[in-house]
């Protein structure tokens, strides 16, 4: 069997769980990250991927296999690729994070897995969002050690990735319209997979979908000063703002630049309905620089389109609890890439 043939059968057996680039693994490299060969994989495939007994009668058999840590250090364009981290972020994380390695095995007992390996499982699910079965062919454990490993590493992770959230002011940039203004105020959901209960309680009219708000506040260095998360989808944007009390405590004396929907908050120059502009000059003035200026939001919201975890274009299946860690994961992770010198804001754009 050829380099190409292979690649083949791979492609065709193990379908969407691989997540690497076929093309750069050499012939003799017949794990491929998985705990079976490709020639078993193409055997046993007829009975289902992860779910035969064919697959999981096979898989003690090549227990040896090199450490998925390994294969990214061999290939750093593919760990950009999955977790949007390079090799240096990845290992500065790792490192930091390194006083909590005993309370982190202790607590789940797994010795199949390597720390790192456990962090990085958690970092692809937290932006691939990979089912615990594609997961479980991936780092070669069962599916209970995906689940025990990301219950317990996203607590860990999310502790860390928060401490580069100040909740407070950092930043001296203010807006064109005022010194006063040194924030911007947005909210942005995410999706969930409708309830079997409360269903209007998570339901939102606007994107018409079943999800959980977060409410961001920016400062115009392009950082997020404070978030807070966890509200329903049905709640209106100002009442979920004026309950939350961390961001009103990171605006302090100041103000926050909003749009329509935020109206009526004391802390919150709220932009003018279509409506409301009457063909005024400076109405109409405010409102672009307005709506200029709050563009700066949308790097965040892109970069949670890239968290699949955290978007609104893949509906979360986990607890609240959990997702409510995701978010304060991929709030961190922005800020942490980039203090990295990454996501630089143009002039233009201010």
């Amino acid at each position: 069997m050829n380099k190409t043939e292979k690649s083949n059968v791979i492609r065709a057996t193990l379908l969407c769980a691989i997540l690497f680039e076929i093309s750069t693994i050499q012939d003799e490299e017949v794990y491929v990250n998985y705990p079976l060969f490709v020639e078993d994989a193409a055997k046993y495939s007829g009975k289902g991927l992860g779910r035969g007994k064919g697959i999981r009668k096979k898989r003690h058999i090549h227990h040896q296999r090199r450490s998925n840590y390994q294969y990214f250090t061999e290939f750093p364009s593919l760990f950009q690729k999955n977790t949007h981290l390079s090799q240096v972020q990845f290992d500065l994380i790792v490192e930091d994070i390194g006083d909590q390695r005993e309370y982190v095995l202790k607590k789940t007992n797994i010795l199949c897995l390597s720390y790192e390996d456990m962090v990085l499982l958690t970092l692809i699910w937290l932006v691939k969002y990979e089912s615990y079965s594609s997961l479980s062919l991936m780092f070669g454990v069962s599916e209970y050690v995906i689940s025990i490993t990301i219950n317990t590493m996203t607590e860990v992770l999310c502790a860390y990735f928060m401490r580069y959230i100040p909740n407070k002011q950092s930043s001296t940039t203010q807006s064109s319209l005022s010194s006063h203004i040194l924030f911007v105020l947005d909210g942005t959901i995410h999706m969930r997979l409708r309830p079997q209960k409360s269903q209007h309680f998570w339901y939102n009219t606007h994107y018409e979908m079943h999800g959980m708000v977060t409410q961001l506040l920016v400062d115009f260095d392009g950082y997020i000063a404070a978030f807070e998360t966890g509200f329903p989808g049905s709640m209106h944007d100002s009442t979920q703002a004026n309950h939350s009390h961390t961001i009103r405590s990171a605006i302090g004396m100041n103000f926050a630049l909003t749009d329509s929907a935020y109206s009526g908050l004391d802390f919150c120059v709220a932009g003018y309905k279509p409506s409301q502009l009457q063909e005024d000059p400076n109405r109409v003035e405010f409102d672009r620089i307005s709506r200029r200026e709050q563009k700066i939001v949308e790097h965040i919201n892109g970069f949670f389109k890239k968290c699949r975890t955290v978007s609104k274009k893949k509906a979360f299946e986990h607890s609240v609890p959990l997702h409510i860690r995701c978010v304060g994961m991929a709030c961190g992770l922005y800020n942490f890439r980039k203090a990295c010198g990454e996501f630089s804001v143009k002039k233009s754009e201010m």
